[in-house]
């Protein structure tokens, strides 16, 4: 009886302590994405390679040390959720929709990318107008409510 009572107690505990608080809405960061070309040499030729502030974001994953690369499935799962984000904005990109594009990232992935420019990005990277200005873009993140409708600009 003791035990029973035990499971009882343990399994109105857990459903009281698992649901989901109404109140508390989550919240994206809205970053606006450029994209440019730059002249490369590529296979012996120079050929205008296309950048963008994503590809400036996964270069910066790259230039983590390998002691310091994120591991384990939390951070498995958290680099799969911001490739689904880079891959809606590549979509809409290519589907031919007239700038200013948007990469909406939660707050747990934005940090993610906060923690690696913090300690991570080259200092090389400064001397080019365009990666400095897709970083500021990402530096200026606005926080925006993904429930409430976006507000338009009147271009009168």
């Amino acid at each position: 009886m003791v035990i029973r009572q035990n499971q009882k107690f343990i399994k109105r505990r857990s459903k009281r302590n698992t649901h989901k608080n109404p109140k508390r809405k989550k919240k994206l960061k809205k970053i606006e994405v450029i994209n440019w070309k730059e002249p490369e040499m590529v296979d012996g030729q120079m050929q205008d390679v296309k950048y963008d502030t994503m590809k400036i974001l996964s270069l910066l994953i790259n230039f983590v040390p390998p002691q310091d690369q994120p591991k384990g499935r939390d951070n498995f799962k958290l680099m799969a959720k911001i490739n689904d984000a880079f891959t809606k904005v590549e979509e809409h990109i290519d589907s031919g929709a007239e700038p200013p594009y948007y990469l909406f990232l939660e707050d747990n992935e934005y940090q993610f990318f906060r923690n690696l420019y913090d300690k991570f990005v080259p200092a090389a990277w400064g001397r080019s107008k365009k990666i400095t200005e897709a970083l500021e873009k990402f530096e200026d993140a606005e926080t925006v409510d993904p429930n409430e409708p976006e507000k338009k600009e009147k271009t009168e």
